[in-house]
């Protein structure tokens, strides 16, 4: 999962130098991986003013939800209710 770790980068450029965007290539990251202003090449005629350790994104495992105990109380809470209808119905008869 890429995290967004930093939105913007301070920096330093005559007028007509400011880029809209920088792109930053995370594709070969691997798990666990960082990305900081000092990974990033600044377009020409740009300059970075934050600190180069600035962390820009990180790839980090998925965290998963523990939902089966959830699910299983559930199931057996809706299997006790089917339970008590068949023996009211088997007593009723």
């Amino acid at each position: 999962m890429l995290n967004h770790e930093a939105h913007q980068v301070q920096v330093e450029a005559l007028p007509a130098n400011i880029p809209g965007s920088i792109q930053v290539d995370v594709s070969k990251l691997e798990l666990n991986a960082t990305t900081t202003v000092a990974d990033v090449t600044p377009p020409e005629g740009v300059l970075f003013l934050d600190d180069p350790d600035t962390v820009i994104a990180t790839i980090t495992p998925p965290s998963v939800e523990v939902v089966e105990e959830a699910v299983e109380q559930e199931t057996e809470v809706i299997g006790e209710a089917a339970a008590e209808e068949s023996d009211t119905e088997s007593e009723e008869s």
